[in-house]
């Protein structure tokens, strides 16, 4: 696996999972600007293909935001590789920034999306009513106490 600086190209060639799509949506790729992909996100490669993306984003000090971007099939091929970089990237970043927060929402139709947010640490908080862009639907609300 390639880990790489994430850039709106990058994220453009992620086939986003069927779960995921409310997750695009909030992400809202154009939106975010390049500085910000690049100082806080990366791009997951493997074999020459993007097969996703993640970032962690500085909400204040001491909390930041998470979110992931999967293709289609890339956690059915690449689960353990995918989820042990992505543990890894999010301890560092923890560490680095001094974060004792870190939080993520997860669309509650989503289950392995919340299993996974679970692995990574994360426990669930609470509902987020008619969250997302324009309203996209209901969300788990994760947190990681460090």
């Amino acid at each position: 696996m390639i880990i790489k600086e994430c850039t709106t190209e990058l994220l453009n060639e992620i086939k986003i999972q069927k779960g995921q799509i409310k997750d695009a949506l909030m992400v809202e790729f154009g939106s975010i600007p390049a500085e910000m992909l690049s100082k806080y996100s990366l791009a997951l490669e493997i074999r020459g293909s993007v097969v996703g993306a993640v970032g962690l984003f500085p909400l204040w000090e001491g909390v930041g935001a998470g979110w992931a971007l999967f293709s289609e099939g890339a956690m059915d091929k690449h689960w353990l590789s995918i989820s042990r970089a992505v543990k890894e990237m999010l301890d560092a970043e923890i560490k680095l920034r001094d974060y004792r927060r870190v939080e993520t929402v997860v669309d509650v139709s989503f289950v392995r999306a919340q299993n996974w947010a679970e692995w990574l640490g994360f426990e669930i908080e609470g509902i987020s009513r008619n969250y997302g862009n324009g309203g996209s639907g209901d969300f788990y609300r994760y947190a990681r106490i460090i």
